[in-house]
Parts: C-alpha cells; sequence; structure tokens
C-alpha cells in the first residue's frame, strides 16, 4: 500500500496523558501520547462515528465516550462492542523532535483491521451451531471466524433478516425509515466470504441435547457445539381485546415497519407501559402529531429502574411536548369491533386510541430449551464461561435469556442490554474454541428521547440511596447505593467520567464511598493518576 510520510507535531505538543485532534487536507487523526509513546489513530468510532478524542485511554486502548466501544491504541482492532469494525491506525516516526504519520493512499475501516482471519476448511468437520441473529448470535460468529475457526458455522434466525442493529428501531428509524442503511450489520457478501452459513425465516423448535440436534417443523440439524441466543419476546397481556388490529409492539424490523405506517394514518396513540421501547417511541411519535397517552402502573415512569427523582423528570420532559400520563393505573380492556378503538382502564375510564404499542417489557425466549435447564424466571443459569449449566459443555448460551454471577456485587442477575448481549456472545465464542475466558463485563445501556441523552452503568435492582452530583435536568450523574457500595451511575452530558467510572469498576479503583457521598470525588484526577 502506497503511503505519504508527513509531519503532523513536535513532541513538546503533547504531555504524557494529552490528546489532540489534527486536521490534515482530506481528513482528521487523533494523536495521542500515552506513557511516553505516541498513537495515531481515527478520529471516530465504528459504531455511531461519535469523537474519539473526548474519550479516555485505559491500559493500552481507547475508549468511545458514546458507548464506550473500546479499540486498540497500537493495532486499532476492536476489542468491546458495540462497534464492528476496528478504527484506522497510523504508523508513528519520532525523528528528533519531530512527529510524523504515513499516511496510506486510500483507507477503508477494513483495510485497518480485516475481520476475515479463517474460512470454512473441509478439512474441519466441526459443526458450531448459533440459534439467534441478534446482538449475542451475530457477534458470536464473527469471532469465531476472526479468532480461527475454521469448521462449519451455521447462524439461525427466525426472521427474514440479515443481523440488524435492533436499538435503532425506537429511536431513529421510527423517525426516519431511510436510516435502514444502518440497521444491517453486514451484507449477504460479508457472510458469504466468511463461510458463515445463515439460516433465514427458520424457527427452531426444540433441542434435543441428548442427540445433539436442534429440531426444526420440518427436519433438524445436527451440531457439535451450540450457542443458544434467541433473545427475548415482548410482553402482551391476556386481556379482553388484546388480538384487535392496530395492537402492537416492537422488537422486529417487521414491527417498526407495521407502527410506522399506522402511525402515518393515527391521531391517538396509547402507550401501554412506560419502558425504554414505550417513552422512546413516545419521543419519536409525538414529533409526527399524533396525540399521546402513556398508561403505566407505577407512580412516575422508570422509578424501579433509575428512581422517583430522574423518572420525575424524564416524565416532565414528555408532559412539555404534549404527552398525557395515567400513572398508577392499569389497562382493563381493548375496545373496538375489528380494530382497536378504545382503551378502558382499571378505573373504568375510557381513552380514544387510534392505535396502541405495548411497552411492557420482554420475558425470555426459552421454550427451545427442556425445562431443566431453566431458572424460576424461565432465564438459562451460565457459568462465567457462558456454559449452559446443568449441561455437558458444549451447549453454551448468552444474551437476554441467560442469568450469571455478576463478578462486582455477587448477585445472580439478567440483563436485556445490546451491548452486554454483544459481550456475552464474543466471550461465548472463545469459550467454544478454547475453554478460559471467564465474563467480567460491566452492564452499560442508553436510551434517547428528544434531546435527553442518558446512559447508564452498572447494576441496581434495587437500592439505600441515591447521590445526585449536579442538574438532574442539565448534566449530572446520579449515584446507586446500596449496603454503601457504588451499584450503579446514571448520567446526562458526563459521557467522559462515565467511561472513567467504568474503568475505576473494572480496575477495583474507586474511590471511597463516603467522598461520592460528599462530592469530593474528581474523576479526572482519578484517571490523570491512572495514566502515570
Amino acid at each position: 500500500m502506497k503511503t505519504e510520510r508527513v509531519k503532523i507535531a513536535k513532541r513538546s505538543d503533547l504531555k504524557k496523558g494529552e490528546s489532540k485532534t489534527i486536521s490534515l487536507d482530506d481528513k482528521s487523526i487523533i494523536l495521542l501520547n500515552h506513557k511516553g509513546t505516541y498513537y495515531a489513530l481515527e478520529t471516530n468510532c465504528s459504531h455511531h462515528n461519535a469523537g474519539l478524542v473526548k474519550g479516555i485511554v485505559s491500559d493500552k486502548s481507547i475508549i468511545c465516550p458514546l458507548h464506550h466501544a473500546k479499540f486498540s491504541l497500537e493495532g486499532g482492532q476492536l476489542e468491546e462492542p458495540p462497534g464492528l469494525d476496528g478504527i484506522f491506525r497510523y504508523d508513528v516516526e519520532i525523528e528528533g523532535e519531530d512527529i510524523y504519520v504515513n499516511l496510506p493512499e486510500t483507507q477503508t475501516r477494513e483495510n485497518s483491521f480485516p475481520n476475515v482471519t479463517a474460512k470454512h476448511s473441509p478439512s474441519n468437520s466441526s459443526h458450531y451451531a448459533i440459534v439467534g441473529a441478534g446482538a449475542a448470535g451475530a457477534a458470536a460468529a464473527e469471532t469465531l471466524r476472526k479468532n480461527g475457526f475454521d469448521g462449519k458455522i451455521t447462524l439461525i434466525t427466525k426472521e427474514n433478516q440479515l443481523p440488524y442493529d435492533r436499538t435503532i428501531l425506537s429511536k431513529q428509524y421510527l423517525q426516519n425509515k431511510k436510516t435502514l442503511r444502518r440497521i444491517p450489520y453486514r451484507n449477504e457478501d460479508f457472510y458469504r466470504k466468511l463461510k458463515i452459513d445463515l439460516l433465514l425465516g427458520k424457527n427452531a423448535e426444540f433441542v434435543n441435547t441428548e442427540k445433539k440436534v436442534i429440531e426444526f417443523y420440518d427436519d433438524q440439524i445436527k451440531y457439535d457445539k451450540l450457542l443458544i441466543a434467541p433473545g427475548s419476546s415482548p410482553i402482551c397481556p391476556d386481556l379482553p381485546g388484546s388480538t384487535l388490529k392496530n395492537i402492537f409492539t416492537l422488537r422486529t424490523l417487521e414491527d417498526a415497519n407495521t407502527i410506522f405506517e399506522a402511525a402515518e394514518k393515527s391521531k391517538k396513540l396509547v402507550i401501554v407501559g412506560a419502558s425504554f421501547i414505550g417513552l422512546e417511541c413516545t419521543a419519536i411519535l409525538i414529533e409526527k402529531g399524533i396525540e399521546v397517552i402513556v398508561v403505566e402502573m407505577e407512580a412516575v415512569p422508570f422509578e424501579a429502574v433509575l428512581g422517583y427523582e430522574l423518572g420525575k423528570i424524564i416524565q416532565g420532559l414528555h408532559e412539555d411536548k404534549g404527552v398525557t400520563f395515567r400513572l398508577d393505573t392499569k389497562v382493563k380492556a381493548f375496545k373496538g369491533d375489528n380494530e382497536v378503538k378504545k382503551v378502558e382502564l382499571d378505573d373504568s375510564t375510557e381513552i380514544d386510541a387510534d392505535m396502541v404499542i405495548l411497552g411492557m417489557g420482554v420475558s425470555p425466549d426459552t421454550n427451545i430449551l427442556a425445562k431443566s435447564y431453566l431458572d424460576n424466571n424461565s432465564s438459562v443459569k451460565v457459568d462465567e464461561y457462558m456454559r449452559m449449566k446443568n449441561a455437558d459443555g458444549t451447549l453454551f448460551a448468552a444474551g437476554d435469556i441467560v442469568s450469571f454471577d455478576y463478578k462486582y456485587t455477587g448477585e445472580n442477575i439478567r440483563i436485556a442490554h445490546w451491548r452486554m448481549a454483544e459481550q456475552q456472545g464474543i466471550v461465548a465464542a472463545l469459550n467454544m474454541m478454547s475453554p478460559g475466558y471467564t465474563f467480567d463485563k460491566i452492564p452499560f445501556f442508553w436510551t434517547e428521547q428528544y434531546d435527553f441523552h442518558l446512559s447508564y452503568l452498572g447494576h441496581a435492582q434495587n437500592w439505600d440511596e441515591t447521590i445526585i452530583n449536579g442538574d438532574l435536568s442539565h448534566a449530572f450523574l446520579m449515584y446507586y447505593l446500596k449496603n454503601n457500595q457504588l451499584h450503579a451511575v446514571a448520567g446526562k452530558d458526563r459521557l467522559r467520567e462515565l467511561c472513567i467510572i467504568e474503568e475505576c469498576i473494572r480496575l477495583h479503583m474507586l474511590p471511597p464511598v463516603e467522598k461520592i457521598k460528599k462530592g469530593e470525588v474528581d474523576w479526572e484526577s482519578i484517571y490523570k493518576n491512572h495514566l502515570m
């Protein structure tokens, strides 16, 4: 590859721990001084193109401030999702006080880090199957090939779509279907080159673990090792009228298309359940001029997840846009001849509705497994290697269906987060090839409602105390404490600090909780001390 050698800075321009964006004729790059070594990288994350210069460096990695994708400083390789590809890394040369980089004549993310390092070899008869092509399944299939597995891989999904980014459906996609180009993970040619067999529209009925067979309605597939990652299904209430037309759930691309079309013809929408899906849909659809009423059984939205104070702030955002809330209330029935026309509440009042979206949460899709593998809440218990417990070591599970022992609190938890499903799929795939990769990730999710972008790090099923640093209406960190320990943090417009906090949790470098309570924590100083 032809390159051009360009002088970009002097060594004295950057102290240790500093970074800066350097603009060149047709591109810009990040130059970093990490512990005396200089690195030059592409400026934008491969996930949503967020600027990496506002992120942080930890060990020999750079972390995106938006959704915490992590990339190697030395090679640009993707180390943590939700990014897909690596980022471009430029060769750096030092001459005296001058810093030079070698710029390639052509630059794509594909040549910065080729994802294809193995293909199916006819001499390898091993067959690894994956049920579910969501975040966990798609990440696992790529991980197997990236890391040298050259046996047969079959990726099975009941949807008639290539693996895609489900997080966009309740956000940008409902607003503008032209974002479809961002939804598929990869094109058909990508899977063809990697020799990953895609079975679209194929609904697995049952896994016969004794015979190592996945059973379908009309045939079956044998496997040597199996990853089960089918995700979850929206909860649908068993109420009178629940089968009427124009009552929707949002889980798939097909669901999103149906809701988009119905919204074009509707004037009154009822959202049942102030979940993240429900209120993200609310934020998008009210902007289309639809009257929206949200019915929720809690006193405020997200009270159980985020707490009363923050839930009340989010409620106010929606009310300022014209959304009406019916709180401490349940739906009693849906009414209409063929299509839904009214929603009856438990106080016998009725609300007019042209359409209804159910945002009542999800339940794990575990029907394909024998009950002996399931926990009391229908989840699948896995060990630290993502192997299914009560199984023979050839069965793995990842994503929404699994419960696992959370390293940082000791609790057994189930997390239905997109990034975590990807992380679990990656760890499961590595252990399918060679046991020994432990799962020790920290939950992280985000939501976008109007211009309110909230990030949440860690896990707090319940808490004893919350500490607010900042203004809940503008920029803040909200700490969730249990047994005098930090369990989770929610934040808005404090992206860099949330990156630092995740690394502090991972590295067991959290400050005394009393300092958090008193507002005496300077996360930037902790970060800088770590870099020294």
